[in-house]
């Protein structure tokens, strides 16, 4: 669309993925410019070349109705879960995605949109990883929604956090090859989101990873799901976990890499972030060098991966400063020859 449904809402499109030549979205269709009423979203596929209509899905709750207590005002926007863009994976034959903020995981064809097969037990789930014809799913153990209170603060609760579990399912099967955890997961939020937690999963060809708390991470055995290492690691829901050539790759404040391999810290150095508190930091891996943003700076950084020394940096004040907007509503994205 060439607009959104209005700036005090939460951006109408939540994730976005790709494969097979087709380009899947979640978005928001109700009546642009009005603020007040309920969300129409839907899970929308077209042709990634001319972008052709190819099916559509209702969603289940999504949303702000869905996932905050603050549905109206100019503020509303900023009280979104930060992981909400890892709730889809498009794979050649097959769209992994939860139906449904709360619902299980799900495979469609991505040919017709039909449903092909839900993954049993994944109710509340709030990541998905596919690689190499595995699902690595983080699974919750409730509904995720606010706490209770009023306004910004939650009230004071005895209530157990909710906890996490990551499962490896089989995708073409739906057999769960392993499960690990309970764990807790970071948050971004100091609110009645924070709750809401996030494990940053990532899989490689080196094993399982994900922070498990506000100071550590963890590496899973790839086929057990065995904890391999736990490295003491700053992390909050607004870090970047990244998998790049060996190295684990820990974005916060501080960008710290570890390998992959025994979890042992490799080099740390400062970064800064484009987008707050609101979307997570830039790490991208390019070659032989880590790319990160900072928007005081208005630069991008890159760093020796091997070293962590600054390598180069490249101005993007002309991009950001000129602009005429806010960069923080989406996250940015890299290929091999640009930074977008």
């Amino acid at each position: 669309p060439l607009f959104q449904r209005a700036h005090t809402l939460t951006p109408g499109t939540t994730t976005m993925v790709t494969s097979g030549g087709r380009v899947f979205y979640i978005q928001d269709e109700s009546p642009m410019g009005f603020a007040g009423l309920p969300g129409q979203w839907r899970l929308i596929a077209r042709d990634a070349f001319n972008g052709k209509l190819l099916w559509k899905r209702d969603m289940g709750p999504w949303g702000l109705e869905a996932w905050s207590w603050f549905t109206a005002g100019h503020m509303v926007r900023f009280y979104n879960p930060t992981h909400v863009n890892r709730r889809m994976v498009a794979a050649k034959d097959r769209v992994f995605v939860t139906l449904g903020y709360n619902e299980p995981v799900s495979a469609l064809d991505p040919a017709t949109g039909k449903t092909l097969i839900d993954y049993k037990g994944t109710d509340y789930a709030d990541e998905i990883v596919y690689r190499e014809g595995v699902l690595y799913v983080s699974v919750n153990d409730r509904p995720q929604k606010p706490l209770p209170g009023r306004g910004l603060n939650a009230e004071p609760t005895k209530e157990n956090r909710s906890q996490k579990m990551i499962w490896a399912i089989e995708a073409h099967s739906g057999k769960v090859l392993w499960r690990a955890g309970p764990y807790t997961g970071v948050t971004a939020h100091s609110n009645r989101l924070k709750s809401q937690k996030t494990l940053l999963l990532v899989a490689s060809e080196k094993g399982v990873f994900a922070s498990v708390d506000k100071d550590s991470m963890v590496g899973l055995d790839l086929d057990t799901g065995r904890e391999r290492f736990r490295a003491s690691v700053p992390m909050t829901g607004t870090t970047s976990l990244l998998y790049y050539r060996g190295m684990v790759l820990a974005g916060h404040r501080t960008l710290t890499a570890l390998d992959a391999d025994t979890g042992e810290i490799e080099w740390t150095n400062r970064i800064g972030n484009l987008g707050g508190n609101l979307v997570n930091p830039d790490v991208f891996g390019l070659g032989d060098l880590v790319w990160t943003g900072n928007y005081k700076t208005m630069e991008m950084t890159a760093f020796d991966l091997a070293t962590g020394k600054v390598a180069r940096t490249l101005s993007i004040k002309d991009v950001l400063a000129n602009a005429g907007h806010h960069h923080r509503c989406y996250p940015n994205k890299s290929t091999v020859r640009y930074l977008i």
